[in-house]
């Protein structure tokens, strides 16, 4: 019997140590929240229990099934819960502005399939001015359902379940890469999650449901998985299934499930093998499938905007898409550096006391402007279709097409556009499920089709230019088609705000059908994405909200530019890394250490101080609790010596013995205390490991773990991660840039409350990144700085002191610089984590 897997607790000889059986899988019930996990160790765990399984074809077979059954079950409820969130948003999306006259239950769409021309209008729509002309009540019932969606859903979204709000894809990538945020992907988030997007999305505010959807998706995968041992034991597995939810996620989001497996592949997941992309692509296939059989838009047809325009693009028309990709560009990177900035203020103000208030205004200020702009009452996707459409005679739209406003468009294109781009930055991040892929598809569109009339007015006033020799002179068939330029201003400015290329150009060629003009789509994104790199850097707004969050991410892109090593980056055992020797401690002993210290892992170590092996605390912990269990008169008590050796020389005859030698890892991954930063992150990223040994030829060094590699890339990266995005548009040499702003208005804040500023909830040792460990080690600058002072024993003496004011001045200076350099150092825990910015008040 192997050991470990049960049998006898105790067994005892003359030469024979005292075994005590634990729980080989006690480290995941155990497991605390924002925890890492350990990707080696769980694999390798993975394969031990399919070792202990008997083997043979139909097990083989068994475990695949189950594997594919997984993601079928996803796709299938991912598909109706979609299916159902459109019909219920867009009820109350169109309630807003009237209701079906015969069928109270229909929303806009099926009440009104197909488009009216001018002599007819939709007999069974009515609005609430026509039902009620004397009463006014068309603005009052708009802007009051509108208010009272917004106020209902933050109700319900703070009161029972926080993690529901935001986009959840920042969140979604950190739990993809290896880190476990209880609660965030459970039932009642999954619940209030639907129901508040319905909500959200029916107020008309700014924000769209494509981000919320992968939350959503990844909720039911991680709930389907977790009804079978194989993905709730081991995490690794659990994570193929959740790269596939998210990809269902996309897929249903916008009818794209080849850009939805781009889109796990490319943005969300680290851990994505081959097998997995077969999965993911079924997985979103199944669900958009799902998803078309219930057919919420009454259309028929899976594609959300289709376009079916006659002739081909030019050659002279990549000169204003080169430049719609660089105007998306920088609106892409403006956004995301005005968003952040707008969340750090609110987080360092009062505005942040009051969520509630805050999106019962925001639905009302959006309400107000919506209703006011004729061209912005109904849905963005409404709107976006209509952008997206070739106008031909006797067609009557939203506004782009009626014949009555051919000298508004301009004006309606403009005022809608600098709107819905204002009202997004105001409102995503707030405290309702809301996402940012319509709104900013939306302003790029406003941009492109405003280009594209320009455009078309110039080939209007000389048809006969050299610059149009190339259009096509066919009846009823223009040269420029202002829907393209829409078109390809919506993927401009997504792409300058997301910093995607691949998945985001089918995702649009998806969207529309459009392979026509896939190739212009593609140098627009690729131009956007080069523009919004250049000004604020390659992260995306995804990723700075991870930053900001203070999220355990590493990113996959990230390099180590420096010539550090390991032992600048070691938590050494003078810092109190407590270390376990392989023999002579007793059980109490061991007790205390677990309690005194809250370490993940323990490095066991021998007489020399050589490593031999690496314990993990909830073993040890589960070991210690069934040790103190078992009685006296079996001979083991908290004096029993605990063992964690093979060696059989190092058992004491005439003492009570405990193995705890089966559950160590006796193979430890160790690296040198020379070896580069830029090797050691390649070690963790790769190999997803928690935590990793130094030694110096053997001996015990230090420990390194992923969060002390976080702390030192951010420091690092202070200029090209934090303050390039939050300050790209501000010269931040010899200035105070926002980030000093906000550390120093939430220093006065706690200090005015009466609480330390180290204890405040901002504080790094508050934190998810920092949640469990001691305090982080001073910086090597601090150290030097510290060295070259003199101690108390050897103070110069009064002679050679300098005078009081050179030294106040010095002392001034000094300070300033100190100030200086800390607010070059953004750290990922620099401000509280979602996991407390959720909670209700």
């Amino acid at each position: 019997m192997k050991p470990g897997t049960g049998g006898e607790k105790l067994r005892r000889g003359p030469a024979e140590r005292l075994k005590v059986i634990g729980d080989a899988d006690a480290y995941r019930a155990h497991d605390r929240d924002w925890d890492t996990i350990d990707w080696n160790y769980d694999r390798e765990a993975y394969l031990k229990h399919k070792e202990q399984e008997v083997d043979g074809y139909c097990q083989t077979l068994q475990r695949r099934l189950l594997s594919w059954s997984v993601i079928f079950m996803t796709a299938i409820i991912t598909g109706f819960i979609a299916g159902v969130v459109d019909l219920a948003s867009s009820l109350l999306s169109t309630w807003r502005e009237g209701v079906c006259r015969d069928m109270w239950w229909l929303n806009k769409d099926l009440c009104c399939p197909g488009v009216y021309t001018a002599e007819s209008r939709c007999p069974s729509w009515v609005t609430w001015e026509e039902l009620y002309p004397d009463m006014h009540v068309g603005a009052v019932a708009y802007v009051s359902l509108s208010v009272l969606y917004g106020g209902l859903c933050a109700f319900l979204v703070l009161a029972y379940a926080p993690y529901a709000a935001g986009s959840g894809i920042a969140e979604i990538k950190t739990i993809l890469s290896g880190v476990k945020i209880r609660n965030y992907l459970g039932g009642p988030t999954l619940f209030l999650k639907a129901v508040g997007l319905c909500l959200s999305v029916g107020s008309g505010l700014s924000l769209g449901k494509e981000g919320p959807f992968i939350h959503l998706a990844t909720c039911v995968g991680n709930q389907v998985a977790d009804m079978f041992d194989k993905f709730r034991l081991h995490e690794s597995q659990k994570r193929e299934v959740l790269s596939a939810s998210c990809a269902a996620g996309v897929a249903v989001a916008f009818g794209a499930p080849i850009g939805g497996t781009l889109f796990s592949l490319e943005e969300a997941s680290t851990y994505f093998p081959k097998k997995t992309l077969w999965r993911t692509l079924s997985c979103a296939v199944t669900a958009t499938i799902v998803l078309r059989s219930l057919d919420p838009s009454g259309s028929g047809e899976l594609i959300m905007f289709n376009i079916d325009y006659k002739h081909k693009w030019h050659w002279f028309e990549l000169v204003p898409w080169c430049l719609l990709g660089a105007a998306g560009g920088v609106l892409g990177s403006l956004f995301n550096h005005l968003n952040v900035k707008w969340m750090l203020y609110k987080r360092s103000s009062w505005l942040g006391d009051y969520p509630r208030a805050e999106v019962i205004v925001l639905c009302l200020v959006s309400a107000v402007v919506n209703w006011n702009l004729t061209f912005m009452r109904s849905s963005m996707t409404r709107v976006l279709a209509e952008m997206f459409r070739e106008c031909r005679p006797g067609e009557v739209g939203e506004q782009l097409c009626d014949s009555k406003l051919e000298g508004e468009e301009h004006f309606y294109l403009v005022v809608a556009a600098a709107a819905k781009f204002v009202l997004t930055i105001l409102t995503f991040g707030i405290k309702i499920p809301c996402g940012l892929f319509v709104p900013s598809l939306f302003t790029g569109a406003c941009l492109g089709r405003l280009v594209g009339m320009y455009v078309n007015e110039l080939y209007s006033t000389d048809p006969s230019h050299w610059l149009f020799g190339e259009c096509d002179y066919l009846p009823g068939v223009g040269c420029v088609i202002p829907g393209v330029y829409a078109l390809v201003g919506a993927a401009s400015v997504l792409g300058g705000v997301t910093r995607k290329n691949f998945s985001l150009v089918v995702i649009i060629f998806e969207l529309t059908s459009g392979i026509e003009y896939l190739l212009p789509v593609i140098l627009a994104v690729v131009v956007s994405k080069w523009t919004a790199e250049g000004l604020g850097g390659s992260k995306s707004i995804f990723d700075l909200y991870i930053l900001m969050n203070g999220y355990p991410f590493i990113d996959p892109r990230q390099e180590v530019s420096s010539l550090a090593v390991a032992n600048d980056l070691v938590t050494k055992p003078t810092e109190k890394y407590t270390t376990l020797p392989d023999r002579g401690l007793t059980i109490a002993q061991l007790s205390k250490i677990l309690t005194d210290t809250s370490f993940k892992g323990y490095p066991i170590v021998d007489v020399d101080n050589y490593v031999v092996g690496w314990a993990l605390r909830p073993q040890l912990s589960d070991f210690v609790t069934k040790a103190l269990q078992l009685n006296e008169s079996e001979g083991v008590g908290p004096k029993a010596e605990v063992l964690f050796t093979t060696n059989a020389d190092a058992v004491d005859v005439d003492r009570v013995s405990v193995d705890a030698s089966w559950f160590v890892d006796f193979t430890p991954i160790q690296i040198a205390t020379q070896a580069s930063a830029s090797r050691l992150l390649m070690l963790v990223r790769n190999l997803g490991l928690r935590s990793i040994v130094v030694s110096d030829n053997g001996c015990f060094v230090g420990v390194v773990t992923r969060k002390d590699l976080l702390e030192y890339l951010a420091e690092e990266d202070e200029r090209s991660a934090l303050l390039s995005e939050f300050g790209a548009f501000a010269k931040l040499k010899g200035r105070r840039t926002d980030t000093d702003r906000v550390a120093a208005k939430q220093t006065s804040r706690a200090r005015s409350r009466g609480v330390s500023v180290l204890s405040t909830p901002n504080s790094p040792t508050n934190s998810p990144t920092n949640a469990g460990r001691p305090a982080k080690k001073a910086s090597a600058a601090k150290k030097a700085s510290a060295a070259k002072e003199p101690s108390a024993a050897k103070k110069p003496s009064a002679a050679k002191k300098p005078s009081a004011a050179k030294k106040q001045s010095k002392d001034t200076a000094s300070k300033k610089a100190s100030a200086a350099k800390a607010s070059m150092k953004p750290k990922p825990n620099a401000f509280k984590p979602m996991v407390n910015s959720l909670r209700p008040d």
